[in-house]
């Protein structure tokens, strides 16, 4: 899907779950004239029901998404839940999965899939273009006539320290600071829990969905820095949600010296979904649908990245 300032003064609220363009023309009831003039001619039949139930069908990928999240949160706290784009590559050709499997659309694999990798890096032109096209968002919905949800902007640059912890194990305790002031910003041990690959052959790019515990913790005092890494990020956060773009340089991982380009999609305020989790399904609660109303956006904004790579 192309990428235009046209198709963005045009952005319309709501749309069905199964919509191609994200970036679309206002609906006839939305426009009142300040996103431009439509080139659409009106139909001249009766408007179509959706469905022999005159309602929309699940959205296959973000209920299953949305169950996933919602058993992969259960009872825990300290909740961090994250989209990344890149590539699932399969192990033993080192090609992309979808050039081997039979799929042409968007496929979800299952938790047991084994002899696959998660690629998170992009290209530095890639990162460049989202960039671009992030900074373009920003400035259009900071227009004074524009009626819809703004988007927040900050730069920051960041360096994460990382120390193994007194017990051993693979998991790390990581110190992130500001690189300009040296202001520690968060410590913490960071567990993984689960991850949900997202195969999308019609586009550039794949995406995963993680869960992971971030658990606060009191800086070391005396323990020795294992690595580190340079981060420098830019975010937007639209709604509920954060968009990260990252430049990462590592030094002294397992690894090596490297740098790569992130893009990550993330729940602003997880606290309040672990609330609405609670109360999903319970119809006598007025937020019973507000967490799988919240998992469909967070998986359009990972749909909308991926097919704008």
């Amino acid at each position: 899907m192309s990428y235009d300032e046209h198709d963005v003064q045009n952005k319309r609220q709501r749309y069905s779950p199964s919509a191609q363009d994200y970036l679309a023309e206002d609906r006839e009831d939305e426009d009142d004239g300040s996103h431009g003039e439509s080139s659409r001619v009106s139909s001249t039949r009766r408007p179509l029901e959706p469905s022999i139930l005159n309602a929309e069908p699940w959205d296959e990928v973000m209920r299953t998404v949305a169950d996933w999240i919602h058993a992969n949160i259960h009872g825990k706290t300290n909740i961090e839940i994250e989209g990344k784009v890149g590539r699932i590559i399969d192990t033993s050709t080192g090609k992309r999965l979808v050039e081997i499997l039979p799929i042409r659309t968007e496929t979800i694999l299952s938790d047991d899939r084994i002899g696959i990798r998660f690629e998170a890096d992009m290209s530095k032109v890639h990162h460049q273009k989202f960039n671009q096209m992030l900074n373009q968002l920003h400035a259009s919905y900071s227009r004074p006539d524009y009626k819809f949800s703004r988007i927040d902007y900050k730069h920051e640059r960041l360096v994460d320290s990382f120390y193994a912890l007194p017990g051993g194990g693979t998991d790390k305790l990581r110190v992130t600071r500001d690189a300009r002031t040296g202001q520690t910003k968060e410590s913490i041990v960071k567990q993984r829990i689960a991850n949900l690959n997202v195969l999308c052959p019609g586009s550039l790019a794949d995406w995963r969905v993680s869960v992971n515990i971030e658990d606060p913790v009191p800086q070391p005092s005396a323990a020795r820095e294992l690595y580190q890494r340079q981060k420098d990020r830019l975010s937007y956060v639209h709604q509920d949600f954060r968009i990260d773009l990252t430049q990462v340089k590592s030094q002294g991982d397992s690894e090596g010296d490297r740098t790569s380009h992130e893009l990550e999609i993330e729940f602003a305020n997880p606290v309040e979904l672990m609330s609405f989790a609670a109360a999903r399904g319970n119809e006598s609660s007025p937020e019973c649908d507000t967490f799988d109303e919240m998992v469909r956006i967070f998986v359009n904004n990972c749909r909308v990245m991926v097919r704008n790579l």
